[in-house]
């Protein structure tokens, strides 16, 4: 009904596996409500439709293939659509980062300086939150005042609430009450900048992704934090705006973050190169390459017409 009232020229669609399915995707791009439509899709979590079944996997490639652009965020998605058959209508446009915030000079650490690591995401399994309060008892033996700060929000699912009783249960039985602290409320942008830019650095120690591009990272950069990062596929569009940790482990990730401690540098270099792609990702930039691209596509949809 409401597409019938406004009967706009371009209507885009963002998907994302976790909130509806690829068989619902390829569904609702095939409705009658939406028959005659100039479609946008943005993908943000292409490598789960290559985890999917044959016949699945080809229904939803085929619906996909008749809409006017379908957008992804990194060379992965786009090679990955391509080998799937989708050729003429994909195109890469970056995640935005958002604007507006200035970073703090890293500074030197002694044994007894109040350190700050942060984490922001979601508080799902695969994050690594497990993972990072272990590797904190493990620093902690350097740097006994160093504290985490989880900005992770509640999920509101079973799988999000098990994982922060787990959480908390191990911080109880490190010992680490006074030293890790939980804001699981979703909040709004300026909470979390709040939140995040008084920390020295910043972890995202996940242990799996499909996702085509983080947005905690993003945040991350947004609080113009020094950010360390596990090697993985999703934080490859970052390049050198982030420093990749040796591994998934607790000990890999305390190895890696007590060097970053240690290098006041390295911590300049990753805040400088995170300025540069602040600048080139920022989402008024990208938001402008998303209009021009609508914008071009109704010319051309007018130009056939005519």
């Amino acid at each position: 009904v409401m597409l019938a009232e406004q009967n706009p020229d371009v209507v885009a669609i963002q998907h994302q596996p976790g909130l509806f399915s690829w068989q619902a995707l390829a569904q609702l791009l095939r409705s009658p409500m939406l028959a005659g439509q100039l479609l946008v899709v943005t993908l943000h979590n292409t490598a789960d439709l290559a985890l999917q079944p044959e016949l699945e996997r080809a229904d939803v490639v085929r619906a996909l293939a008749d809409v006017a652009r379908v957008v992804v965020h990194g060379v992965a998605d786009l090679h990955l659509l391509r080998g799937l058959g989708l050729l003429a209508n994909v195109v890469m446009i970056p995640h935005g980062v958002p604007v507006g915030w200035t970073a703090m000079a890293p500074r030197a650490f002694q044994r007894d300086s109040a350190i700050l690591l942060g984490c922001h995401g979601f508080f799902l399994p695969n994050k690594g939150i497990p993972e990072l309060i272990a590797a904190t008892a493990l620093l902690r033996a350097d740097w006994p005042s160093l504290r985490v700060r989880l900005v992770c929000a509640d999920y509101q699912a079973a799988q999000s609430t098990e994982e922060i009783a787990r959480a908390r249960q191990m911080v109880a039985d490190l010992g680490l009450t006074d030293a890790v602290e939980f804001h699981i409320d979703f909040l709004p942008d300026a909470q979390i900048h709040a939140l995040l830019s008084p920390c020295d650095l910043m972890v995202l120690p996940y242990q799996a992704s499909l996702e085509a591009a983080s947005g905690a990272l993003r945040a991350g950069l947004a609080a113009g934090v020094p950010l360390a990062v596990t090697p993985l596929a999703v934080f490859e569009d970052a390049g050198s705006a982030v420093a990749r940790l040796p591994g998934l482990a607790p000990l890999e990730l305390a190895q890696g973050i007590a060097a970053l401690l240690r290098d006041v540098a390295q911590r300049r270099k990753l805040l400088e190169a995170a300025d540069e792609m602040r600048t080139a990702h920022a989402w008024p930039r990208i938001a402008e390459r998303y209009a021009g691209m609508l914008q071009g596509l109704r010319q051309e949809r007018l130009g056939r017409a005519l």
